[in-house]
């Protein structure tokens, strides 16, 4: 059925319900998408506190929390660089700059650890980066996404 010459387009219910989710993500202002991230991260992180803990391993503990700071602040530096560069000439260099900050920290670090036979990768750290860098990947990639553009003729 067409109106006004358009085609009409069926979702179904789960597609409206993603729409209007990411929808309002994208409403959030950059104080809440850094909150949401940092929150997300200390959840994470209280779980890997919990699990080093029934570990006995002696360093779990120390590996959950490097691996936490390791993974958190690089996810926040991308999405701060993403926001700060959401301009459409800008648009590939914060996509390549977030990449490199989001996946080179993290894996730069864990290689530096390995190749120093430090006595952490024993404990567990490289798990603990995983627990960390595989959610907090999804959720800093659905916050990096732009605002709305703004409507025809109206200027930010």
């Amino acid at each position: 059925m067409r109106l006004s010459g358009r085609p009409v387009v069926r979702r179904n219910r789960s597609q409206r319900v993603m729409e209007g989710f990411l929808g309002r993500v994208r409403e959030f202002s950059l104080p809440a998408r850094l909150g949401i991230l940092i929150g997300v991260g200390v959840v994470l992180y209280a779980g890997a506190l919990i699990v080093a803990a029934i570990s006995g391993e002696p360093l779990a503990m120390t590996a959950a929390s490097l691996a936490a700071v390791i993974c958190i602040v690089p996810m926040v530096v991308a999405l701060l660089l993403t926001y700060l560069m959401r301009s459409p000439q800008l648009v590939l260099g914060s996509v390549v700059l977030g990449m490199m900050v989001r996946m080179g920290v993290p894996l730069a670090a864990l290689l530096a650890l390995k190749a120093s036979g430090s006595p952490m990768i024993g404990a567990g750290t490289a798990y603990y980066f995983l627990a960390f860098y595989l959610p907090l990947l999804a959720v800093e990639t659905v916050l990096s996404m732009p605002s709305r553009p703004p409507a025809a003729g109206i200027e930010e």
